[in-house]
C-alpha cells in the first residue's frame, strides 16, 4: 500500500522543516532567489544564459573571490561565514550580478570549478544531451523501434561493475507479445520469517557526508540494515550545522533538519586523517557488507578505502559511489551540492517563466532522490551477492539519475530536436488546461489545478459558480 504523496513527503522531510514548524510554529516560505540561509546560492544570468553560483564553505567563496579579481568588498571578514552572506544577500546579488553578465556560464563554471567553487552552468536539455562526457561514460544508447526506426534515449541510471544491465530493446509496441503466453511458472516470493525486515542481518559502512549519502544510509536502515555513519567532530558535517536547532541551542546534535534527515544512521566519529582512524574504519568494513560514499572521485582510494583496496580485506563487499557525474569522464571532478547538480542535467532549464527568467529551485531535491535510488542500486548489488555471494562497484553518478527525471524532454529533442524550456503554467504537451499552480487567497497560499477532459472542466466551472466566462464558444 503506496501513497504517492507520502512518500514525497517523506523524501523531502529534511528539507522542508518540519521540525522547526513543530518547535517554533515557523513555516518556510519561497524566496525566489534560491538557498536562503546563504548567498551567493542562486541561478544567475550571465552572457549566454544562466549559472548556479554556489559558494558555501570559506574555501569555496575564497575561490570565487580570486577568480572575481579579489574585489575589496568581498574581503570582509563576515563573508567568510555562509549565513551572514545570506544576511547581506541582496549587496552580494548585486555585485556578483555585475561580474556574472560578462562572461560566458561555459567559462564561468570551468574558472570557478578550477578554484574550488562548486559553481555550474544551466545546461539546456540540448547541452546534457550532448555533452562529450556522457558520451563517453556511454549514458546516451541507441536502440531500434519498429515504429520509429533507430533513435537515441537515456541508458541505466547507475553502472554495476559485474552486472551492467540497462535497456536493450525499445519499448514494446500495444499487444506485442499477447500470443506469447506464460510459458513458466510465476516466481515464488521471498519471505521475511518472523517479521524480521527484508535487510535484516545487512551491515552498512555509511561514510556519506551532506545529505545524499546519509539518506541512502536511511533508507537502507528503513529496510533493516544496521548502518553506521563515519564522521569526525575534525570537520563536522555541514547538515549538521544547518538551523533551526533544538531549542534555539546551537549544536552538531541539535539541528532538527539533520535529526530528520538523517534518521535511522548510526554514528561512529573517526578522525579519516590519523592513521589509527584509518585502521580502524578498515575493521568496520571487515564487519560490513556495503560499503557508501559521495565524495568527489578519487577521494577513497587515497585514504586506501578505495574498491581494489577493500577487496582486498572482504572480498564480497558491495561498494556504492555516488559522485555528481560518476567515476569517469571528462566532468567527473566536477564539484556540485544538490542544489547546484541539476543544472548539469537539464531540469533546471526547463523550471521558471520564461528562457530569460529560469527559477531555482530552493531545497536540494535532488539529494533525498538519488538517496533513495541509490540505496534501490544497491539492493540490485545485494540481490545479485546473494545468488552468487559476489559482491561488486557500483557507479552511481547523480546527474545521470537525476536526468531520468526529464526523461521525455530528452526523448522530444531525441526524435523531434525540440529543446524544452520553461512552461510557466502550461502542460508539456497542450494537453490540458488550466494546469499548474495558481495563488489563492492569503499570503503565500496557493492551489495545484490539472483539467484534462471535459468532465473535469465542467466540475470546475460548477466549482467556480459558472462565471460567463466559461461558456465562451472558444
Amino acid at each position: 500500500d503506496v501513497s504517492c504523496a507520502e512518500v514525497v513527503a517523506a523524501t523531502f522531510v529534511g528539507g522542508q522543516n518540519i521540525g522547526g514548524f513543530a518547535q517554533d510554529g515557523i513555516a518556510d516560505k519561497r524566496t525566489g532567489v534560491g538557498m536562503p540561509l546563504a548567498a551567493p546560492a542562486s541561478i544567475m544570468p550571465c552572457q549566454d544564459g544562466h549559472v548556479w553560483m554556489l559558494a558555501l564553505e570559506p574555501g569555496q567563496w575564497n575561490g570565487l573571490r580570486e577568480v572575481m579579481g579579489n574585489p575589496e568588498w568581498m574581503e570582509a571578514e563576515m563573508f567568510q561565514d555562509m549565513f551572514s552572506r545570506g544576511e547581506n544577500a541582496d549587496l552580494i546579488y548585486s555585485l556578483v550580478g555585475e561580474w556574472t553578465t560578462q562572461y560566458g556560464k561555459m567559462e564561468i563554471m570551468e574558472r570557478c570549478q578550477a578554484a574550488g567553487c562548486p559553481i555550474t552552468a544551466v545546461f539546456t536539455v540540448k547541452e546534457a544531451a550532448e555533452h562529450p562526457h556522457l558520451r563517453e561514460r556511454g549514458y546516451m544508447i541507441e536502440l531500434e523501434s519498429e515504429a520509429l526506426g533507430r533513435y537515441r534515449s537515456l541508458g541505466a541510471p547507475f553502472k554495476l561493475s559485474e552486472t551492467p544491465g540497462g535497456p536493450e530493446r525499445a519499448a514494446p509496441q500495444l499487444g506485442a507479445h499477447t500470443q506469447e503466453g506464460f510459458s513458466s511458472p510465476p516466481p515464488v516470493p521471498s519471505s521475511t520469517k518472523g517479521g524480521r525486515l527484508p535487510l535484516d542481518g545487512v551491515r552498512v559502512a555509511n561514510f556519506g557526508w551532506v545529505w545524499a549519502g546519509p539518506v541512502t544510509g536511511q533508507t537502507l536502515s528503513f529496510l533493516g540494515a544496521e548502518v553506521f555513519k563515519v564522521e569526525s567532530y575534525a570537520r563536522v558535517d555541514m547538515t549538521r550545522t544547518l538551523p533551526p536547532f533544538a531549542e534555539g541551542q546551537r549544536d552538531p546534535n541539535r539541528s532538527l533538519s539533520n535529526n530528520a534527515c538523517w534518521a535511522g544512521n548510526g554514528s561512529v566519529s573517526l578522525n579519516l586523517k590519523e592513521p589509527e582512524a584509518l585502521e580502524l574504519a578498515r575493521d568496520l568494513i571487515r564487519e560490513c557488507d556495503v560499503v557508501v560514499e559521495n565524495f568527489g572521485p578519487g577521494v577513497m582510494d587515497r585514504l586506501g578505502l578505495g574498491y581494489s583496496e577493500l577487496k582486498k580485506i572482504k572480498p564480497d563487499i558491495v561498494m556504492f559511489s555516488m559522485p555528481a557525474t560518476g567515476l569517469y569522464g571528462p566532468l567527473k571532478d566536477l564539484r556540485t551540492y544538490g542544489l547546484s547538480l541539476t543544472s548539469t542535467t537539464g531540469l533546471d532549464s526547463t523550471v521558471g517563466y520564461s528562457d530569460d527568467d529560469i527559477m531555482p529551485v530552493e531545497n536540494a531535491f535532488s539529494d533525498p532522490f538519488n538517496g533513495v535510488f541509490g540505496a534501490y542500486a544497491i539492493l540490485t548489488a545485494l540481490a545479485h551477492k546473494k545468488r552468487t555471494g559476489e559482491g561488486q562497484q557500483i557507479d552511481f553518478s547523480q546527474q545521470e539519475a537525476v536526468m531520468q527525471m526529464v526523461g521525455p524532454a530528452f526523448m522530444d529533442y531525441s526524435l523531434n530536436d525540440r529543446v524544452a524550456g520553461p512552461l510557466f503554467n502550461r502542460h508539456p504537451l497542450a494537453a490540458a488546461a488550466p494546469h499548474g499552480v495558481f495563488p489563492a487567497a492569503g499570503e503565500d497560499q496557493w492551489i495545484s489545478l490539472a483539467v484534462s477532459n471535459e468532465e473535469e472542466w465542467s466540475s470546475l466551472v460548477e466549482a467556480m459558480g459558472r462565471p460567463a466566462w466559461s461558456d465562451a464558444a472558444e
